[in-house]
């Protein structure tokens, strides 16, 4: 290992000519939610340092300036951040600083809780005949010295570790071997960790406590055990630190001795990490990592599926407990797909929708949504589909009544012009009765004119029923109303906000209405059609989109018959 300020001057002397200066705070280099401005620094950035850092020796970052703080190489590991990171409270109420090292976060101090999470008593036992015969749970001070040694925090036997109450504080626990194991791995491996963790000085630790730096501001203590031989006698405090984990040594050896577990242990006179077993009975410090929650998420449903491709997305209701670093959808023609199958990468956060290509015609598939945080990968629900067959291509109609020419297309299983119609009729009008409204807009006509003049041969006014068979294709009336609507002549901030994206190609336009007293509403901020499906004579269904949102109101209620209203015809099957 280098020493801090010898490796802080090296820093400088490779790069003088500083970038921008970004902040950082404790946590994984790699991880972009350490950085103040959520970008990594490159090799010519400038790093401000919050807290001590420790890098491999091979990193390519150039030049650091530390603000005080140290700088430190281990060699054979990746660029991590280290150092104090939030407080957590246990159920006597101790405040505990808590320190991120890697992707873990872990007690800065021993514990000395007296209650299970629940608010159980943990037994104080203080007896050395009734220590040795223990199987549940129980405490002591060192030397049952509190004035001494409270600093060290209380030593546990295993089963209050093993305890299904929970020894740790909510949402932490005692380590598993396999996390120790992860702790040594970032710190540079079993025998230079040791002096990593170790509290510095010897105002704790005998003299010379060997390579200790803290440089991970984990500061640990030599907190001594209590045995369960010799009259249940302590030992070692100054001397070494251990600390129990919650694995079983039979759980990773099956047929060992029951009643031991693994522990590690640090020692005054080396910087190695030792990792070990030793009898439950023991007594011996705890200390306790954050819990690794992996993200919530649900799949939504594929839509807009075309013969090729499908439209589909998740929504995330929790991150974990670490920052999600990608999401997206993973998709197969197996029920069950994961991301080494197939997967795009969604770019929004939550709710998110990506656009699957270069699917097979008339095939069965399967999506889901997945979220990846440093703690590992999650899934949503699997959802099916099946790609439609061969479409056919946009094409044109000519109105045989008066000549005009309006566009179509296949969208799903149904075929939908995509201009408004602009037949003219009785009770039918241009907003504001100018004819310019007409040839953008198309006409508004009242429910009986468009249900008996509007539609063309071949064509008819679709009902509620089949305005909503468009809208379960386009992912449902939540967010049909974004693939509807033309990316034009609406109101801002319809494309701003992405509420007019268009792809179903249906152009859905903001033709305003005229009310029944002959008032019109402007175009530009509202789309209303009519469908076919009557209300008893009152009033009837029609499907209206609004400038500010993605959804597709109506379909359901009912309007006044003599309101005027766009409309737009599905072809006769």
């Amino acid at each position: 290992m280098k020493s801090s300020i010898s490796f802080f001057f090296l820093l400088i002397a490779l790069n003088t000519s500083f970038a921008q200066t970004t902040n950082v705070k404790a946590g994984l280099w790699s991880d972009i939610d350490v950085w103040a401005n959520k970008t990594i620094p490159t090799d010519t950035t400038n790093v401000i340092l919050n807290y001590d850092i420790t890098i491999d020796i091979d990193a390519v970052c150039h030049s650091l300036k530390t603000n005080g703080h140290n700088v430190t190489v281990n060699t054979g590991i990746k660029l991590v951040i280290s150092g104090l990171d939030e407080t957590v409270t246990d159920r006597n109420g101790n405040v505990y600083n808590t320190v991120r090292i890697c992707d873990q976060v872990w007690s800065a101090k021993n514990l000395h809780v007296s209650r299970y999470r629940n608010g159980n008593i943990i037994p104080q036992v203080t007896d050395s005949l009734i220590w040795v015969t223990l199987k549940t749970g129980a405490w002591c001070w060192y030397k049952n010295d509190s004035a001494t040694y409270s600093g060290y925090g209380k030593l546990y036997n295993w089963y209050a570790v093993n305890d299904p109450r929970g020894l740790a504080p909510a949402g932490y626990h005692v380590p598993r071997k396999d996390e120790w194991d992860q702790l040594a791995t970032c710190l540079g491996g079993k025998a230079i960790a040791g002096g990593v963790l170790k509290e510095t000085g010897t105002t704790h630790w005998l003299t010379p406590n060997t390579n200790a730096t803290n440089t991970s501001k984990f500061t640990a203590l030599p907190g001594g055990t209590r045995t369960y031989y010799g009259g249940a006698k302590f030992e070692s405090a100054g001397i070494k630190g251990t600390w129990w984990s919650s694995t079983k040594y039979y759980d990773i050896y099956p047929g060992a001795n029951y009643d031991t577990a693994f522990v590690v242990s640090l020692y005054y006179s080396s910087g190695q990490l030792y990792p070990d077993y030793w009898p439950c009975k023991y007594g011996m410090s705890v200390r306790f990592i954050k819990d690794k929650v992996l993200p919530t998420l649900s799949t939504i449903k594929p839509h807009y599926i075309t013969s090729e491709s499908a439209i589909c997305g998740g929504t995330v209701f929790d991150s974990g407990t670490s920052p999600i670093i990608e999401r997206g959808v993973c998709w197969s023609k197996s029920a069950v797909p994961v991301i080494t199958d197939n997967k795009i990468i969604a770019t929004a956060s939550s709710p998110f929708e990506v656009t699957i290509n270069g699917l097979d015609t008339s095939t069965t598939y399967y999506a889901r949504a997945y979220a990846i945080n440093t703690n590992g990968i999650s899934y949503g629900n699997a959802l099916e589909f099946k790609t439609l067959g061969y479409q056919q291509p946009d094409s044109t109609f000519t109105d045989p009544r008066d000549g005009q020419v309006y566009t179509f297309r296949h969208i799903g299983t149904q075929v939908w012009m995509t201009m408004n119609m602009n037949y003219v009729s009785i009770n039918s009008w241009c907003n504001n009765d100018e004819a310019g409204n007409c040839s953008t807009y198309g006409r508004l006509y009242t429910f009986t004119a468009a249900n008996s003049y509007a539609a063309p041969p071949g064509w008819h006014v679709p009902s509620a029923t089949e305005w909503t068979t468009l809208l379960n294709y386009l992912g449902g009336r939540e967010i049909a109303g974004n693939a509807l609507r033309a990316t034009t002549l609406w109101a801002p901030p319809t494309v701003d906000d992405g509420f007019a994206t268009n792809i179903s190609g249906f152009s859905a336009l903001p033709g305003g209405y005229r009310n029944t007293a002959g008032q019109y509403n402007t175009p530009g901020n509202t789309g209303e059609w009519w469908t076919s499906t009557n209300f008893g004579g009152i009033s009837a269904a029609d499907a209206s989109l609004y400038y500010n949102n993605s959804y597709v109101y109506g379909i359901n209620s009912g309007s006044d018959l003599n309101n005027a209203y766009s409309v737009r015809c599905v072809r006769n099957n």
